[in-house]
């Protein structure tokens, strides 16, 4: 009889190293939480993201990988890992994650700039829909990332067990630009994802109804769409922490800038919009963009000054030639890798 995915989950993590185990503390039971929102809302995030992979389709350059499972960890930390063993491909989530996620999500959708800016009706009812609308948006793209570290063999694709490739905490491990390499890979398989599901995807037509747009034309329900995904994404990766750069360190992180992902990401976006929605990428300019994501900013830094100047200290540092060096040279990498599979 085959090992529950839920035994296999948890019997990984206890044995991991004691290092490790201080981190990930094993599988998180949510049958312990009493009954009420979180529990619930753990329970509808898992039960949809285990559905969207029990039917994923057949792709000629992915890699061969065993069934897909999602689970929560028992962490302090906020973090999202992708490992097989056991005979699963697993994607754990922390609770951390979650957590932060819907505070996160729920500053964005209260605040009346926002929803101006996206045309929306300020109402209780909207903001709260709005609100759950841009979690699951945020935690589908992180696990579309990890689906993809598996998918495209970035860990030891030809090994039954892997170690985790984490996607937040900062290690003392120095990165390499082949590391940075899979990662930017994966944000665009992910919103190459994101973008299928929520503007011409299963998830369009529910989305439309929560945030009471039926009314709308077409052109302008996948406007909102899309910006649903910049300002749900673009928040995640705000709230990152945010180093300094330079010539040297710039190839030696295990991601790239967030800028540099984020710039990336819009990349394939609009790519997916000029193949499949002609005309919407006229939509999202630079412009609009930056609008977007300059109230994001402010939303999630606050009063914290420091974060933004070391965000436009980074941004300053990519357009200097050394700058403008390395992020040709990921892309190419990207490109060469994307051509291999």
């Amino acid at each position: 009889m085959p090992i529950p995915p839920e035994v296999a989950f948890d019997r990984y993590f206890r044995g991991l190293n004691l290092a490790q185990q201080k981190i990930y503390e094993g599988k998180f039971d949510i049958e312990k939480l009493a009954p009420g929102p979180f529990r619930e809302l753990l329970l509808r995030l898992q039960s949809a993201l285990n559905l969207a992979l029990a039917n994923e389709r057949n792709v000629p350059e992915h890699r061969d990988h065993p069934p897909f499972h999602v689970d929560y960890i028992r962490s302090a930390e906020m973090n999202a890992l992708a490992f097989r063993h056991e005979g699963y491909s697993f994607i754990g989530l922390t609770i951390r994650l979650i957590e932060k996620a819907g505070q996160l999500c729920s500053r964005l959708c209260n605040s009346a700039d926002l929803l101006s800016a996206l045309g929306l009706t300020l109402t209780q009812e909207v903001s709260e829909e709005f609100g759950a609308l841009l979690l699951k948006i945020l935690i589908f793209f992180v696990v579309s990332h990890e689906y993809t570290h598996i998918v495209h063999g970035h860990p030891l694709s030809e090994a039954t067990d892997s170690q985790p490739i984490n996607e937040i905490l900062f290690e003392n491990r120095v990165g390499s630009l082949g590391e940075q390499t899979m990662e930017a890979d994966a944000d665009s398989y992910a919103i190459y994802h994101i973008m299928e599901n929520w503007i011409r995807g299963v998830e369009r037509s529910p989305s439309i109804s929560l945030l009471k747009m039926d009314g709308a034309s077409m052109d302008d329900q996948d406007e909102l769409l899309f910006a649903c995904i910049v300002v749900a994404i673009g928040a995640y990766f705000v709230l990152h922490p945010i180093p300094q750069l330079d010539s040297k360190n710039v190839y030696c992180f295990k991601h790239p800038p967030h800028p540099v992902r984020l710039d990336s990401l819009m990349d394939t976006a609009i790519g997916w919009c000029q193949q499949n929605r002609p005309g919407l990428e006229g939509r999202m300019r630079p412009e609009r963009f930056n609008s977007l994501l300059s109230i994001v900013a402010s939303l999630v830094w606050g009063f914290d000054e420091l974060k933004s100047q070391h965000w436009k200290s980074q941004v300053a540092f990519l357009q200097t030639p050394e700058g403008a060096s390395y992020v040709a040279g990921l892309r190419r990498s990207k490109n060469e890798y994307r051509a291999s599979l």
